[in-house]
């Protein structure tokens, strides 16, 4: 396509092999205009009536120097006095596949190459000539240069010149073929660069969705449903013995606790370095008790520091030294993000030991009971508890110096603003039941928008298994004998059937996969691959002569015919026998189908008397 303007030096032009192409392939190329030319009229027109009316000139070492516009009225290649004829023409249904893909004229002698397309012969041998190896139209790598006479196009452009006798007087111009193959091979980097950008672009929106997904779950694994997650965790650590399955253990679990006491604490720490998976995945309770004598807090340290999902936490322990004792606890526990339940009775903890511990907790809204029971804990650090651990039940003595003064005074029908704890208790919980709400909200509109996440990329992800697997299907035909044909042929699709007339009204085509060993096997690896599926869909007529389909293949090929448009199918030269043949028929009701080819096969005179009076809609071929 060519698109004009005008500049102080003169007319000027814009070149590009293709319309769709964003980027021109020539910029600023000086235009040369023949007498009697209607430039106006030529930019309206169509693509291959531009290039046949555009002249390329070039210098010896193969630049582009400038281009000249002939004038109106004859399409390329043909003679001088042709010009009415030609423009009537340009408005003839001659179909495409009659013009060569790279000089974008009508064919004299088309041939066929490796990648399944018809070219004309000049043409496609100059490419190669120039040391190209892939294929014009598709840009796919080509491994043979043969090339084959198409019969079949070659008697279709014969009918074309015999209804129009001005076509017999086309020649073909072959000082545009090199300019042609630069506009062609352009072209073709071009269409690469776009596929390779669209799949990189579809590999980043992949990893996106896979990285915001990830971020999603990250902060938010309690609003999963936590029977999924129970799941997934299970048979995560289905090959993982629990610890109450390790016979060295049992004898120190009670009431479904871990107990760990001065006595044991050796056995467990070297148990927890052979069995170290099942240690860190204990969901259950540990108590540790009986620590009142002994100063192995390092070695009780390292013992409690083998657990990470623990959901209870207990230690019973009374000792002057609060500071280490408080050391051990906040160590630990700031590594228990699943932690339910954390009692501290008896350890007789000061204000100061219990705000280290609580700083040492990840996750305090995860806590549902907290006990603090015989502990020096003043009320100002009880109420902070109550703040800290929204969502728990914090347990301490009732009865310290300011609750036995409150209840002293309502004995006596006194009232003291500002400190029943009840009533603060009371109003606090309002205050959780609203904070509630708007976490639940919250969470609500997070799994929404997870939820819709996780569609796009499961749709996403159906997508590339479906390309991965129909490369795989591809990756198998290509290992057949003949694969690497029948890739070119399922790539190229149907084409235009060579018994095409100029009178018809209709174009038909075939899906031709002429002996290529088929049998049954590989016919249904075909069934599943997409290009084979397509060109079922969009064809009228399926040529598989000269193959190994046999009874079975060619019954499996009439199933397929249900719900296509194919008349007409080819099966001559299958092995086909009498039985095969009967069972093919029978299967062709509710389909298309008007004609069948069955030369060249097993068939004896009975079966085809037979077949031809049970099924007379059908039209017969057997000799």
């Amino acid at each position: 396509m060519a698109s004009f303007y005008e500049e102080d030096e003169g007319l000027k032009a814009n070149l590009r092999a293709d319309e769709k192409q964003p980027e021109p392939n020539y910029k600023d190329v000086p235009v040369m205009i023949e007498e009697g030319t209607d430039l106006f009229s030529l930019t309206k027109l169509d693509h291959r009536t531009q290039q046949n009316r555009i002249e390329l000139n070039r210098s010896d070492d193969g630049q582009l120097r400038h281009i000249v516009i002939r004038k109106g009225g004859l399409l390329g290649g043909m003679m001088e006095g042709d010009e009415e004829v030609g423009e009537k023409l340009e408005d003839e249904a001659i179909p495409n596949e009659c013009f060569c893909p790279i000089t974008q004229e009508i064919m004299e002698d088309p041939v066929m190459a490796q990648d399944g397309h018809t070219y004309e012969r000049s043409a496609i041998q100059r490419w190669f000539d120039m040391g190209k190896r892939i294929s014009p139209k598709t840009g796919a790598r080509l491994l043979s240069t043969e090339l084959i006479l198409n019969h079949t196009m070659r008697s279709l452009i014969q009918d074309l010149k015999a209804q129009m006798p001005v076509l017999a007087r086309h020649k073909l111009n072959m000082d545009n073929i090199e300019a042609a193959i630069k506009l062609r091979e352009e072209y073709i980097q071009q269409e690469l660069e776009l596929k390779g950008n669209l799949l990189q672009q579809e590999k980043q929106k992949s990893t996106f969705l896979e990285k915001q997904l990830a971020e999603l779950k990250q902060p938010n694994e309690y609003k999963l449903n936590k029977r999924e997650k129970r799941k997934e965790e299970k048979k995560a650590s289905q090959y993982i013995p629990k610890l109450s399955d390790i016979k060295e253990l049992r004898r120190h679990f009670y009431k479904g606790c871990l107990e760990i006491t001065s006595g044991n604490y050796k056995q467990l720490a070297e148990v927890s370095q052979r069995y170290e998976s099942s240690f860190m995945s204990y969901e259950g309770g540990v108590i540790v008790k009986s620590w009142e004598k002994s100063n192995e807090f390092s070695a009780l340290t390292d013992l409690l520091l083998s657990f990470s999902k623990l959901k209870k936490f207990k230690i019973n322990c009374s000792r002057k030294d609060k500071e280490e004792l408080t050391e051990v606890i906040g160590r630990a526990v700031q590594f228990y993000e699943e932690l339910l339940e954390l009692d501290l009775s008896g350890c007789q903890l000061r204000d100061s030991n219990m705000e280290d511990i609580v700083e040492s907790i990840v996750h305090p809204e995860k806590l549902k009971v907290v006990n603090v029971r015989e502990s020096d804990l003043s009320d100002k650090m009880l109420s902070m508890l109550e703040r800290r651990f929204s969502n728990a039940e914090v347990n301490y003595d009732s009865m310290k110096v300011g609750d036995v003064f409150v209840q002293s005074m309502g004995q006596l029908g006194i009232t003291v603003p500002g400190v029943k704890r009840g009533e603060e208790k009371g109003g606090k919980e309002k205050e959780k039941e609203v904070e509630m709400e708007k976490i639940i909200k919250e969470q609500q509109e997070t799994l929404v928008r997870l939820e819709r996440i996780e569609e796009e990329l499961g749709k996403l992800k159906e997508r590339m298994e479906q390309q991965e697997e129909q490369k795989n299907i591809e990756d198998i035909i290509r290992k057949w004998p003949e694969g690497r044909r029948i890739l070119n042929n399922l790539e190229s699709g149907p084409v235009v059937w060579g018994g095409l007339r100029l009178g018809s009204s209709r174009v038909l085509y075939v899906l031709q996969l002429v002996h290529c060993k088929l049998n049954k096997a590989k016919l249904d690896v075909l069934l599943k691959y997409t290009p084979f599926k397509v060109g079922l869909s969009s064809a009228q007529i399926i040529d598989l002569a000269e193959n190994d389909l046999g009874d079975d293949g060619s019954l499996e090929v009439a199933k397929t015919l249900q719900g296509t448009s194919i008349e007409e199918v080819c099966l001559i030269a299958n092995g086909i026998s009498s039985r095969g043949a009967i069972n093919f028929a029978s299967n062709l009701q509710g389909t298309s189908v008007s004609k069948v080819d069955l030369r060249r096969n097993n068939i004896p005179t009975e079966t085809e008397k037979f077949l031809r009076k049970q099924y007379p809609q059908i039209n017969w071929e057997f000799f």
